[in-house]
């Protein structure tokens, strides 16, 4: 798609829902860091363990996202987002309201392998809506977020 028409109001609401989606990835990964103390005495788990539901997801997100890049690589980037969205939400779900830490850690890898899939397979569905003289600015409206 060397020459992508201009789409005006649904690829602007494209790019918002992308970069939404974007700022709540990042949300879900860092909002236990202030919570660990309360997450490790609600679980009756330790401080360290808690601090593991952060350390494990950056690692499973860095560990995982080429190979998942390359696994979705034959389905269309519009379904695997729509289908890492409604991972997130899943284990979003399951996260408020686990009442153990087994449950709590499997949801949160969960949201991670979703993540991992979500940063590389965003930035070309993105791109790809729009002119190539403002891909530029669109990559940096979606990692600005």
């Amino acid at each position: 798609m060397p020459n992508a028409p201009h789409v005006g109001v649904r690829g602007t609401l494209a790019l918002a829902g992308l970069a939404l989606s974007a700022f709540t990835f990042n949300t879900t990964e860092n909002l236990p860091v202030g919570l660990l103390g309360l997450i490790a005495h609600d679980l009756d788990t330790s401080l360290s363990a808690a601090g593991s539901l952060v350390a494990v997801y950056g690692l499973v997100v860095a560990v995982t996202s080429v190979p998942l890049a390359r696994l979705a690589r034959p389905f269309p980037r519009r379904y695997v987002l729509a289908a890492v969205l409604g991972i997130l939400v899943a284990s979003t779900v399951v996260c408020a309201t686990a009442d153990s830490f087994g449950v709590l850690f499997a949801a949160r890898i969960a949201t991670a392998l979703a993540q991992a899939l979500f940063w590389a397979v965003m930035a070309p569905a993105a791109v790809g809506i729009f002119r190539p003289e403002v891909r530029g600015r669109v990559v940096g409206v979606l990692f600005a977020c």
